[in-house]
């Protein structure tokens, strides 16, 4: 019986009902339900067992399990195997085309995905070359047709063939004690499913095919039973437009937060329906972690992407390359490896990073010694040594590298005996780590078979890893997870047998749902139109266009109670998208638009915020007595941002050291050119650039930073500004009867709003003594004008100038009468803040000039800002409130107080 009907009309349901009469008739034996994929499997298995209690676990299989119990004997390529196999023959078929002299990273996908397409409308390489008519299609055909003369050749099928042994093997008798079989859940049957389902028909007593609508294909011998009534009304869909998926997801969280918090409903009460999964699911993992909302993501990922997996590839990839320090190093740090407490792997992370580069365990264990597990972990690595000097056999490679697996992979925790209540994570750790080492030997195998199917016995490790990851890649892996009481995240394709109370549909934008139909490279829509009418149902557009309408009405009809739907005006590139022309203008507005998340928003209110001050006396005291003195620099750190400040000077917290080439940054850049400047002032017959040689040779050397075109680049950068410089600075003297003084100590005491002495201390890059009387600060800066003119319009964030001027004061009795700014990167600029009537008319630079009270009052509100910055610095501010967001990105503590960062 072909059993038609909408989503929602209850096909599933009715096909469940006759699975449960007959268990219930204790006919299990007999009956067998058939679906597209695994974790439909497992669902139906779980749905089947909470209504009766005992089901037999071969009672629901896929249809490739139904397809490979029918045809013991024969094999099909695995995708690791199919995508080598196109690889090779694309290489060695001799076609002047462009399918072979211009491979793209898609190419082989392209090929691949045609030929199962070919296959799916019943079509060999041989039939497809009658209609081929391009050069790219004659050239496409040449290596179909090699590729199935290869399969062929290593005793492989097609699908197409193992689906038509399959039916042959039917009519012979081979489904055994099988009476009814039910096949749910598939949109559309292939050449060989269908002759798989017709002989099922022609040899059971009983078989039920469920479709939304009558499909193009007829069964002979099948009636047809439409079901009209809609079992499952449809929910009203409340929409919501976000600004990108991430605030998408963030209000998807809200909202289950709150419903567990004011209704019954439990998580597992609530479902993800995702039509772009690679887009959402990593975004709903990051999210849903800092919520702290459990969920599952029915969705397999290949295994070169799992934790083990990787873990041990990178180690192996280390040894492939001699154990270069920094590679081995990530290794090591990754939460799989036991090497030690976390502390002791941070401090041994940032010794061996400040000493790079190196190479080699030698260079580590020599930093290793007060961590004896470290110790023991690269001690153990030593077998490893001659790995990359070796070409051995591929089973010797197989057994050390799977060997290698099993004493690094992390293994959890089994203790005697199950504790009285089941720890579900510690059972879901024990499957998965069982099931992902066997999948590893398995793709080991694999790897080893491809090998030598290329006439290599002897490989080297970097041959065998690279075949090893190329099978890991294309080896997908389910993790088994049967959780309950959890958010269900699943894939559309997975939705279809799924019905839960409050359902969220993100992600309705155009091109992502409804998806474009994907544009062959080999048969545009008027060849697969010509197909068509020749017998060949190759599938359209309109065919894959129909099938997104389709996947829209069974996510519209899988709540029972609720259905939110969701888009976004922005992805997370800040491109704009545009909404789905799937959402009806009938379909009801939710009343609440979510609003743009500013650059700086909190962590969610129902999570316990920040605290904005430290409360405890003890550590107020404490950290009076740490700050008894400030240099300017850190108090503007503090006026930028209060928790910046208790994280890089009262924390002390150490920013992890950058590897060598990424050492020489802006900050050395200008640590470089002011220790220049400040060389070459002492002496100036010497020439600076002379000077500046030196300079950078002692940094480079310190820093152990390597020769690069990066630092040669930026070196040549600064010679070009210091030579500008030089040259503009002997027509640059402001003031006759002048002392300059460059790298001047200077320090100033003040009191504070308690009463207690306070002390500011710091280094003044130039300043210039005049008549005796009179100081002028010049602080050299290496930035660009722009940069310049920025910090001198934000006054409320500087303080170093106005305190520089007061200490010079107060020690040497100079009275303050101006500040230059002098930018030095790409071009001299110079801005002067000065009191009125003490500086010459001077070309080249810009002049605000201060009347006496103006100007003090410039001193005493710089003061005043460092006075109010330190007072609450004792008083235990550590408040997230950066004054300029725009420096959050650059901020190296900005992971720790969580702000967003917008784009």
């Amino acid at each position: 019986m072909l059993l038609i009907g909408p989503p929602g009309s209850g096909k599933t349901r009715f096909v469940l009902e006759k699975i449960l009469t007959a268990v219930r008739e204790e006919r299990g034996e007999e009956v067998l339900l058939v679906v597209p994929t695994a974790s439909m499997v497992r669902h139906t298995l779980h749905t089947l067992a909470r209504k009766n209690g005992s089901i037999p676990g071969n009672t629901v299989q896929t249809l490739t399990d139904f397809t490979v119990r029918l045809t013991p004997g024969i094999r099909t390529p695995s995708p690791a195997l199919s995508a080598w196999l196109l690889k090779q023959i694309i290489q060695e078929v001799d076609i002047a085309t462009s399918l072979t002299q211009n491979q793209t990273p898609g190419l082989i996908t392209a090929i691949e995905r045609t030929i199962k397409d070919l296959w799916a409308a019943g079509c060999n390489a041989n039939q497809i070359k009658k209609f081929v008519n391009s050069q790219t299609q004659k050239s496409f055909a040449e290596v179909f047709q090699h590729y199935e003369r290869r399969l062929s050749e290593l005793d492989y099928v097609s699908p197409l063939k193992r689906f038509q042994s399959a039916a042959t093997n039917i009519r012979n008798g081979d489904l055994g004690s099988l009476r009814e079989i039910y096949f749910d859940g598939f949109f559309h049957l292939t050449i060989g499913e269908q002759e798989l389902i017709q002989a099922t028909l022609e040899n059971s007593q009983k078989t039920i095919v469920t479709f939304v609508e009558k499909p193009d294909q007829c069964f002979k011998g099948l009636s047809i039973h439409r079901l009209k009534k809609i079992y499952r009304p449809y929910c009203t869909p409340t929409i919501s437009r976000a600004v990108t998926p991430t605030h998408e997801i963030e209000e998807i969280a809200h909202r289950i937060v709150d419903g567990i918090n004011t209704t019954e409903h439990s998580f597992a009460d609530y479902g993800i329906v995702l039509r772009s999964p690679k887009i959402y699911e990593p975004i709903i993992r990051r999210v849903f972690e800092r919520f702290g909302i459990p969920f599952r993501c029915r969705l397999s990922k290949p295994l070169l992407l799992h934790d083990n997996v990787r873990f041990v590839l990178s180690l192996l990839r280390a040894a492939d390359k001699g154990f270069p320090a920094e590679e081995t190093l990530d290794a090591l740090r990754n939460p799989v490896c036991d090497a030690g407490k976390p502390t002791e792997l941070d401090v041994f992370d940032f010794d061996i990073r400040r000493k790079l580069p190196g190479n080699g365990l030698s260079f580590l264990e020599q930093h290793a010694t007060p961590y004896p597990t470290i110790c023991k972990k690269l001690a153990d690595l030593h077998q490893t040594v001659e790995w990359s000097q070796q070409t051995s056999l591929l089973t010797e490679w197989t057994e050390r590298i799977d060997n290698f697996y099993e004493n690094w992979s992390r293994k959890p925790e089994i203790n005697d005996g199950l504790p009285i209540l089941p720890c579900y994570d510690q059972i879901l750790d024990w499957r998965s780590t069982a099931q992902m080492a066997s999948a590893f030997r398995s793709s080991t195998e694999e790897a080893a078979s491809i090998l030598s199917i290329s006439g290599r016995d002897r490989v080297s490790l970097n041959t065998y890893l690279n075949m090893l990851e190329f099978a890991l890649q294309r080896t997908s892996v389910p993790v088994p997870d049967d959780r309950r009481n959890v958010v269900h995240v699943l894939p559309i394709y997975e939705a279809r047998q799924w019905e839960l109370p409050v359902v969220f549909v993100p992600g309705l934008v155009e091109n992502q749902f409804p998806r474009p139909s994907k544009t062959n490279l080999f048969f545009g829509e008027s060849d697969r139109e010509n197909l068509q009418r020749n017998g060949i149902p190759l599938r359209s557009s309109r065919d894959y266009d129909d099938e997104e309408t389709l996947l829209f009405q069974i996510a519209r009809t899988r709540a029972r109670q609720t259905l939110f739907f969701s888009y976004s005006q922005f992805d997370e590139q800040n491109k704009p998208l545009l909404r789905s022309f799937l959402l009806k203008g009938n379909d009801r507005e939710h009343d609440r638009i979510l609003n743009p998340i500013s650059l700086c928003t909190p962590i969610p209110s129902y999570v316990v915020p920040t605290a904005s001050n430290l409360d405890s006396t003890d550590l107020r005291k404490w950290i009076t007595t740490k700050h008894a003195s400030f240099s300017p620099t850190s108090l503007e750190d503090f006026i930028q941002c209060p928790y910046q400040y208790f994280s890089r000077h009262t924390l002390d917290l150490e920013e992890r050291p950058p590897v060598p080439e990424e050492r020489f940054d802006r900050k050395l850049e200008g640590n470089i050119v002011h220790r220049t400047l400040a060389e070459w002032s002492q002496d100036r017959s010497v020439p600076v650039l002379a000077i500046l040689q030196d300079v950078f040779k002692s940094e480079c050397q310190r820093n152990r930073i390597p020769t690069t075109v990066r630092t040669l680049a930026s070196l040549y950068r600064m010679e070009e500004d210091l030579t500008q410089f030089s040259a503009d600075e002997a027509s640059a003297c402001i003031f006759e009867n002048v002392v300059h003084k460059h790298e001047a100590d200077f320090q100033y005491v003040t009191t504070g709003y308690r009463g207690n002495k306070t002390c500011i201390r710091g280094r003044i890059d130039r300043y210039e003594a005049i008549e005796g009387k009179y100081a002028f600060v010049v602080d050299y800066k290496y930035s660009t004008d722009s940069s310049i003119r920025k910090l001198t319009d934000d006054e409320e964030g500087y303080v170093q100038g106005p305190l520089y001027l007061l200490g010079l004061e107060q020690e040497l009795g100079l009275k303050p009468i101006g500040i230059q700014f002098l930018g030095l990167r790409n071009k001299i600029t110079r801005v002067n803040k000065v009191l009125d009537g003490s500086l010459p008319t001077t070309s080249g630079a810009y002049t605000e000039t201060l009347p006496e009270r103006d100007f003090q009052n410039f001193l005493k509100q710089g003061l005043q800002r460092a006075l109010n910055g330190i007072d609450k610095i004792h008083t235990g501010h550590i408040k997230v409130d950066p004054r300029d967001p725009d420096r959050c990105k650059h901020c190296n503590f900005r992971d720790l107080c969580r702000i967003r960062i917008e784009s």
